[in-house]
This record gives structure tokens, sequence and C-alpha cells, in this order.
């Protein structure tokens, strides 16, 4: 399956996608992923989120701070 398709339904614009690495990023931080494997993943994980943004304006959440995403 496409990863473009299950996220249509969703507002996904630039500020989506960086909240997004940004849990990410608190995740691999988490689990005590070293600098390493960091720096190996970021390119991968920013294609990928970008990869799935469908908007280029603002975010749809932008009233709502408690929506990530919004259809």
């Amino acid at each position: 399956m496409c990863m473009t398709e299950p996220h249509e339904p969703f507002h996904i614009g630039p500020e989506e996608r960086d909240q997004w690495l940004w849990c990410m990023d608190r995740a691999l931080e988490h689990i005590g992923a070293s600098d390493e494997l960091v720096d190996m993943l970021r390119q991968p994980m920013f294609r990928v989120a970008d990869a799935v943004r469908n908007r280029e304006g603002p975010s749809a959440a932008r009233d709502n701070p408690n929506i990530i995403a919004a259809g």
C-alpha cells in the first residue's frame, strides 16, 4: 500500500510534517539511539514525512492545539 493514500483524508502540511519529525526525534532520544543512527535516519524520515504531506498552506489545526492532523 502506498504511504500517501491512507493519509489523504487528513490535512498534512509543513507544520504537521514537522510535528511528526519532532516526535520521531523524541522517540529516538527516548530509546537512546546513537548519534550515528539519528544521523542515518534523518534524511529518510524527512522524505517519508514530506511524501505524505498533501497541503502547502497553514495548518488546519492552527486554531486548535489538540488537533495535529485534520481531515
